[in-house]
């Protein structure tokens, strides 16, 4: 029985002198057992290295274990401990088992166990307990150290009945990974392989309360224990100063090794130091070797020699211009005879680069192993599960439903999934019980043949999820139960068969890593849903309970992958990585916040609760302030890996583009080496070297494209752009970026031909449709040409606010004319039954009654009847206040198909057509003259505007005139037709202020102020007075107002007979220059601008439109603004309308 101890410091040789020692000791004493025990990640590694020194080139009687692999074969040598050993999936559930048990029992933490994640952390630290080797006597000694302060003791007491609780759980079945060492000690003299054999320790940092209690046992059983301690031995390896110093934790280590061996009366020999003036993996490298010798220690010195570029530092933008600047590196040193397996990448947070690292070292053909185990939280079938428990949950089918459909495991097509998602929104399929019945009604846009092909994936998809999804919801099933459905509908789905073929499809592309997740994954999944059942199967769950459960399974999935070929760049982090025999290292991001790293916070004891805790002396994991001093040691050991080469780098900022700080280690390596100066790798280096692999260098000369407008490009890019336009398999994809690069918007438009072909030769077009296009010609091609619509949605939407009240008023107004024969003898009574039926009936009628659909839409009904009750009083009230009439509701003039105002020739052969309706006209005869006046609703708030209508944005009102005026006319043939105004309702119930004691005829005559007509109105006052006989200075009922002396005031929206003719030929003329410029084929981007309007609000086609200021060829044509005079004399000379504002 003897501890002997190897001590040196990085880089001394301590492995290789020691397993050159065991060999040659292996060899001579050919029937002692050798045990070479060290971390986890480092056993594959260790057995490559004995294999490669041992002159024979094989390790008969030397076997390389881990602590776990340790503990395994011992229990299978003596026939000891068949309990199942708990992975952290196991644990969780039995702990919640342990947490359901004891739940009244708890006081602090009962409140936080149904939390996210509060199970995962109590776990954590139950892991840690049993790593600290914390018994029932460490419990109380923390328990008594904690009565000062009350939270910290009930938190204790609560973790101490879940503690236990959890071990009553495991007991004589289960036992964890941290327990496996303290049933090893139990059993570990019963073995013949422990006795008298020769135990190596290497690669260990320090070692835990629950493994040195194993060493214990080692020393008494083992004729010999060797361990390796990195220490510099220029220091007192036996005096311990605090924990700030670099080497606390070997000294520790060093310590109560000597204390045990004393405590076991083990021989302790002489330590073996390993002396080096220079060490031996800096024999090549001064600058290196320095580094070693001088790093974080506080008597450091400045390295005064002329370096030679051993140790450089350099910055980047990103964390993805980091990794480029180190796949180019990479590239050049493999070009030197560096093998890739020489070369390993430490990053100070993995998961920052985790994402741009594999990405980017693909572009520079580069491969990579990630030191990490891969999580599947993502794969088609975790989320296939995670959808069904999601969907299951809801009374909604949609979204649920399609992300069940949009993983691709259930048998439909992807196209199949689009039409059906297209149809149950435009059907409002949304609802459980929607999806029970027939899917049987068309909406408008689709085929019988595509609502049958969705009734058919609809009957598929229910047979296989309704039963399914009643296990899933009862709260009365079993976790045996519910885990068998969802088995079922795997085998449903042939989601093992659908693995494996896509395992296939990414070996034959070369993706080994998600290869190796689609061919474990499902196993995996087996494996948790074996284990929930045999520790949970009988127990009854809800499923909110059990989808925690599985969320919790499913996060703690990791998929080990195992490096395809062994020369690769090794990447991994500060703590978990172990390199060997590595030249050139990379160390990326050394951000502050990433090295060192802001920590967890102390988990489900706070830094504060642990500090308190030290005073019991029972040992825990590290502090925050413990922790930063190891992650300094650990810093020392990774700084100090490489043999020739070691770069350091730090970004500028994250991802997301929030500014980053270097870390402190970069400050600490520039003092010690004042030459070396920080190189900014977004502006230094040149083109072409950058150009290391022909992916990154047309990804270089696209960068290059993006400026090309501004600035000339450097020869160096005209260099990398000629070699690839000569390259024939690169050709076409240069041309593609060049294009993309000078791309221009085609101003030329279609031609004549392709809008004959979209458009006919007779166009046939709503006012509306003019309106777009005068708009904008882009939109009004995406709308008309190629009829690209929104996906249509069974919701009311505001438009629809609009169709719904004019349906409403045109039934009203008819029920008037038929039930009443006129508007005068309509009483209130009356008129409210009448709008309420109408309103009843265009709820039940309209978009396969919508309003019915939802508490909200039933709310619009009620708000609709009360706006609609309003307007149906003001609409008395203005056509009682003078003699016109109603003569037509909802008129069709496109039924009259030889009316010369809607039917424009727009040359010898094109001509246009107009359709539409007219929502009323009014007449009103008088000495052998009809005045005609038109009135559109609108439920928006737009106002007649000449300008706008100059610019033709707005022609509806006139282009209604224009027709009602002839409809009219052939009715009264023998009388002249004179137009008496041009009207909007604005439908809606306004809101008032004023005193409250204002009198009920005071509040309605400011309502039907705010309800007046806008427009414009004849001047002529026998015209304009028999649309409100009796009004006295300014009308409630027309935009009219007059002086004392009885003329026209200017406030009045008042035109001559003359003005409206004008209005009616500029108007037919805009509409002949609009039909033209269409059937011409224009389509240019170029939307109206004027004040605080463009052609852009609101149009629905801002995703897909090619209206962008850099793109040459759109803008917004700004439209001048004139003063009402300057509109008149424009359209009395029949300007065109089509000026812009300089």
């Amino acid at each position: 029985m003897s501890l002997q101890l190897i001590l040196g410091n990085s880089g001394s040789g301590k492995s290789y002198e020691l397993y050159k020692h065991i060999i040659t000791a292996s060899v001579q004493s050919s029937g002692t057992r050798f045990l070479v025990i060290v971390p986890e990640q480092f056993t594959m590694q260790t057995q490559k290295e004995l294999v490669r020194l041992h002159p024979r080139k094989g390790i008969l009687n030397i076997d390389i274990l881990s602590f776990q692999r340790l503990a395994h074969r011992i229990f299978e040598e003596v026939g000891a401990d068949l309990r199942t050993v708990l992975e952290d999936t196991g644990k969780t559930l039995m702990l919640r088992r342990a947490a359901t048990r004891h739940r009244e029992e708890l006081r602090v933490l009962k409140g936080n166990l149904n939390k996210k994640g509060y199970l995962a952390q109590i776990k954590s630290l139950i892991s840690e307990f049993a790593q600290y080797d914390i018994d029932q006597e460490k419990m109380n000694q923390m328990l008594e150290v904690s009565k000062e302060r009350p939270q910290l003791y009930y938190k204790l007491q609560d973790l101490d009945i879940l503690y236990r609780g959890f071990e009553e759980e495991l007991a004589g079945k289960y036992i964890t990974a941290e327990e496996t060492l303290e049933a090893l000690c139990q059993v570990a003299g019963q073995s013949e392989i422990l006795k008298d054999s020769v135990i190596v320790l290497d690669g260990f940092t320090g070692f835990t309360p629950i493994q040195h209690k194993l060493l214990r046992e080692l020393l008494v059983l083992a004729k010999e224990v060797y361990v390796t301690v990195t220490i510099d031995t220029a220091e007192d390896y036996l005096r311990i100063y605090g924990e700030h110093e670099l080497f606390y934790l070997s000294k520790k280590t060093i310590r109560s090794l000597s204390h045990m061996a004393q405590e076991c009366g083990c021989e302790i020999r002489e330590p073996w130091i390993l002396e080096n003036k220079v060490q031996p993996r800096f024999c090549r490298s001064r600058e290196l070797a320095h580094l070693e010798k001088n790093i974080f220690r506080t008597k450091r010195k400045v390295y005064r020699e002329k370096i030679n570029g051993d140790i450089s530092v350099h910055t980047a933008a990103s964390p993805a211009q980091e990794s480029h600047y180190v796949a180019r590196t990479i590239r050049s040193l493999v070009k030197k005879g560096y093998r890739y397996s020489q070369i390993a990448i430490i990053t100070g947070d993995l998961a920052a680069y985790a994402d741009e690292l594999p990405h980017v070292f693909q572009e520079y053909d580069i491969p990579i192993f990630m030191d990490s185990r891969r999580a599947v939280f993502s794969n088609p079938y975790i989320e296939l599960l995670r959808a069904v428990l999601d969907l299951a949950g809801k009374d909604q089918m949609l979204p649920g439903i399609f992300r069940i459909l949009r993983t691709g495991m259930c048998g439909l097509a992807a196209e199949d999934v689009d039409i059906l998602e297209n149809y149950t929104l435009a059907a409002g399929m949304k609802s459980h019980g929607r999806w029970k019945k027939e899917f049987d009604w068309i909406p408008e846009g689709f085929t019988m043949e595509q609502c049958e092909k969705c009734e058919e994936m609809r009957r598929q998809i229910m047979e296989t999820l309704e039963e399914n999804r009643k296990i899933l919801r009862s709260s009365k099933t079993t976790v045996r139960e519910k885990t068998t459905a969802l088995y079922q509908l795997g085998c449903v789905y042939k989601v093992q068969t659908q693995l494996e073929q896509y395992a296939s499809f990414f070996e034959e592309k070369g993706e080994l890593d998600m290869q190796k997740e689609y061919e474990q994954v499902y196993q995996l999944v087996m494996d948790l849903f074996d284990k929930m059942v045999e520790l949970l199967g009988e127990e009854k769950m809800t499923l909110a309970e059990y989808t925690e459960l599985l969320e919790t399974g499913f996060e703690e999935l990791r998929v080990g992958i195992i490096p395809p070929s062994m020369d690769r760049v090794q990447v991994g982090d500060i703590e978990r990585t172990r390199l060997k025999d590595i030249r050139a290292l990379f160390f990326m991001g050394l951000n502050d916040g990433w090295v060192p790293g802001s920590g967890n916070g102390g988990g489900m004891l706070s830094q504060m609760e642990r500090e308190t805790l030290e005073k019991s002396r029972v040992e825990l994991a590290p502090t925050a302030r413990q922790e930063s001093y190891i992650q300094k040691f650990y810093l020392y050991q990774n700084l100090t890996k490489p043999s020739e080469k070691l770069y350091l780098s730090y970004c500028k900022g994250t991802s997301d583009g929030s500014a980053m700080r270097p870390s402190y280690v970069i400050r600490m390596v520039t003092r010690l080496f004042p030459e070396i100066q920080v190189k900014d790798e977004d502006y230094t280096e040149n083109l072409l070297k950058r150009a290391v692999t022909t992916r990154s260098g047309i990804t270089l000369m696209a960068e290059g494209l993006q400026n090309i407008r501004e600035t000339s490009p450097s020869a160096a890019w005209m260099e990398l752009y000629q070699w690839y336009r000569k390259q024939e398999n690169w050709q076409e994809q240069t041309e593609d970026l060049v294009h993309a690069a000078f791309l221009r918007f085609d101003e030329s438009g279609i031609g004549k031909t392709a809008a004959s072909k979209l458009y006919g030769e007779i166009l046939s077009n709503s006012v509306s449709r003019l309106e777009k296009f005068a708009s904008c010609a882009f939109a009004h091609f995406l709308q008309y040409g190629l009829q690209l619509k929104e996906r249509q949605e069974y919701e009311f939407h505001p438009v629809d606010m609009g169709s719904v009240t004019h349906r409403i008023i045109e039934l009203f107004s008819r029920k008037v004319e038929l039930e009443e024969g006129s508007w005068e003898g309509l009483t209130e009574e009356t008129r409210n039954r009448l709008i309420d039926e109408c309103v009843d009936q265009v709820a039940e009628e309209y978009g396969h009654q919508i309003l019915h659909s939802s508490a909200r839409n039933e709310f619009m009904i009620e708000r609709l009847r009360r706006i609609l009750r309003r307007t149906a009083w003001a609409l008395q009230k203005q056509i009682l206040a003078g003699s016109f009439r109603p003569a037509g509701y909802e008129v069709s003039f496109t039924q009259v198909a030889d009316l010369d105002a809607v039917n424009i020739a727009l040359s010898e052969e094109e001509k246009m057509r107009l359709k539409g309706k007219i929502d009323r006209i009014d007449i009103c005869e008088k000495d052998g003259e009809v005045y005609i006046k038109v009135i559109d609703y609108k439920s928006g708030n737009k106002s007649f505007d000449l300008v706008a209508l100059y610019y033709g944005l707005q022609l509806q009102l006139v282009v209604y005139l224009n027709a009602a005026v002839e409809m009219e006319q052939r009715i009264h043939k023998e009388k002249e037709i004179i137009p008496a105004g041009i009207f909007y309702y604005h439908v809606k119930d306004p809101m008032l202020t004023g005193k409250d004691t204002e009198s009920a005829e005071a509040i309605s005559a400011e309502l039907l102020k705010e309800l007046k007509l806008t427009g414009l109105v004849s001047s002529d006052k026998k015209v304009y007075r028999e649309m409100d006989q009796y009004f006295a200075g300014t009308s409630d009922v027309i935009p009219v107002a007059e002086n004392k002396d009885g003329t026209l005031s200017k406030r009045s929206k008042a035109v001559k007979k003359e003005q409206f003719h004008t209005l009616s030929s500029f108007v037919q003329e805009k509409m002949k220059e609009l039909g033209r410029r269409m059937l011409d084929g224009e389509i240019a981007a170029v939307p109206f601008e004027r004040k605080t309007q463009t052609g852009c609000d609101y149009c629905i086609y801002r995703s897909i439109c090619r209206m962008d200021p850099k793109l040459p060829g759109t803008h917004y044509r700004r439209l001048k603004e004139y003063s009402e005079e300057m509109i008149w004399k424009k359209m009395e000379n029949q300007e065109d309308g089509n000026e812009l504002d300089q």
